[in-house]
């Protein structure tokens, strides 16, 4: 309230110093109009004749209008003492406007120094506040300066390195690039090589390759079965190893055949070992192998296009196991049913099994599909070696003996020899009285010594 009547004070003030002499000035207009009104009421009208009684009237008439006059008079006295004091009253309050006025200006002075002073003072602590936190921004904009600095200092050496760690990579990557191309070129060489019987330019090309390449898993399952058909059977096992352990990790479906082909070779291996319990284990991993592969693909066939239940069928019949081979060359014959392998192994199977019947039924099942073979492919030595076993135990040894020589000239290697050899043994020790063995036996002997 205080505060509003501070804020007031000089508002009032002014107002009244305005208001009063336009209220004098009314009432002295109000006055003037009173009196003139008055003035009007004390005119003398003479109405009548020149007579006493006119004369008469126009006395009382005179003494009513300076009654009149007189009121009027009076009137305005009072007016004006009413004036007079209103003037005073209005000097006073006008003089007490002003003081009042005076304090109250003073008043407001000392409020607006006030303000003013509590202004200035938040004005500089802001001020201060201000320059302290703009001192703060600018310590942490250098400390961050100075980190995208260190930053930018840092992209760039790591952009360098990697620059460098990239073409290095990148050098290696066509440094390698070359040499799988050049691998690949010298493997399709050896394909080639393989296809034509030239197995020892294919073994060369297959030995490049692996040079440029060590895990290329073809190239290395190419040169297995190569070093095989040659009689190399630890570099073979090796080869044929490193081929199936590294399909079998990267799931390529190059791990069956290299699989079925390390069965072979242990299979080999174990024929030329002369320590039966060694002979029993290369026998024993062979089988797994073996069984392993054909389970998984029940259709593969050899690099000869035999059935690889030929191949576990051939390893039974060396371990004495005759009805488990028995069984395998069936299904080899149900996979290859126009070859002669199968039927030429049912043949001394049956006749070992004291079935000659059945013997005599699949010796001329053999020939039958040998020498159809033959007039398609005069150059399968295989065909010509069924032909001639066939003949053998039919009892025409001459006719068995010329075409073995066939056999033996086409022959590329000697494991294909040595394969025919353990075959004539077997017979041997089921028909030891069988013309013209003897004859053969001694043959392929020395055709593997000179091919050797």
């Amino acid at each position: 309230m205080e505060f509003l009547m501070k804020a007031n004070t000089p508002r009032f003030a002014r107002a009244m110093t305005f208001l009063f002499p336009l209220l004098a000035i009314g009432l002295s207009i109000v006055a003037l109009y009173f009196a003139a009104v008055r003035s009007e009421g004390s005119e003398i009208v003479i109405t009548g004749g020149q007579n006493s009684e006119g004369a008469v009237i126009m006395l009382e008439q005179a003494e009513l209008a300076l009654e009149r006059a007189n009121d009027a008079v009076g009137s305005a006295e009072l007016i004006l003492s009413f004036l007079e004091g209103g003037s005073i009253l209005a000097g006073v309050i006008l003089v007490g406007a002003g003081i009042l006025g005076v304090s109250s200006i003073q008043d407001l002075r000392h409020d607006t120094e006030a303000i003013k002073q509590e202004m200035t003072t938040r004005i500089q602590e802001e001020t201060r506040e201000l320059i302290s936190r703009l001192e703060r921004a600018e310590r942490e904009l250098l400390r961050r300066e100075e980190q995208l600095a260190k930053l930018e200092s840092q992209l760039e050496q790591s952009i360098a390195s990697n620059q460098s760690r990239i073409d290095e990579q990148i050098q290696t990557a066509s440094k390698m690039a070359r040499r799988s191309f050049e691998a690949l070129s010298q493997h399709v060489m050896a394909q080639r090589l393989a296809r034509e019987n030239n197995v020892e330019a294919a073994i060369k090309a297959c030995r490049d390759s692996h040079d440029l390449d060590p895990d290329n898993v073809p190239n290395n399952y190419l040169l297995g079965t190569l070093l095989l058909r040659r009689g190399n059977l630890d570099e073979s096992i090796e080869h044929l190893t490193e081929a199936f352990t590294r399909a079998r990790v990267s799931g390529e479906d190059a791990s069956v055949p290299a699989q079925a082909a390390l069965g072979l070779a242990l299979r080999y291996k174990g024929d030329q070992t002369t320590d039966p319990m060694e002979r029993n284990r290369l026998y024993n991993q062979a089988e797994h192998y073996l069984l392993e592969a054909t389970r998984s693909d029940p259709q593969l066939l050899t690099d000869d296009r035999e059935s690889y239940f030929g191949v576990l069928g051939s390893l039974y019949r060396r371990q004495g196991r005759t009805l488990d081979a028995i069984q395998v060359y069936h299904r080899a014959a149900e996979m290859t049913p126009r070859r002669s392998y199968p039927q030429i192994n049912l043949a001394m199977l049956y006749l070992n099994n004291h079935d000659p019947n059945q013997a005599e039924k699949y010796r001329q099942s053999a020939e039958a599909k040998a020498r159809r073979r033959l007039e398609d492919t005069p150059e399968d030595y295989w065909a010509w070696h069924d032909v001639a076993l066939s003949q053998l135990l039919g009892g025409n040894v001459d006719e068995a003996m010329r075409h073995f020589n066939e056999g033996i000239e086409l022959s590329p290697d000697i494991s294909s020899l040595e394969s025919v050899l353990a075959r004539l043994i077997y017979i041997k020790q089921i028909a030891p009285d069988l013309g013209g063995l003897d004859k053969a036996i001694q043959h392929f002997q020395e055709s593997i010594r000179l091919k050797a």
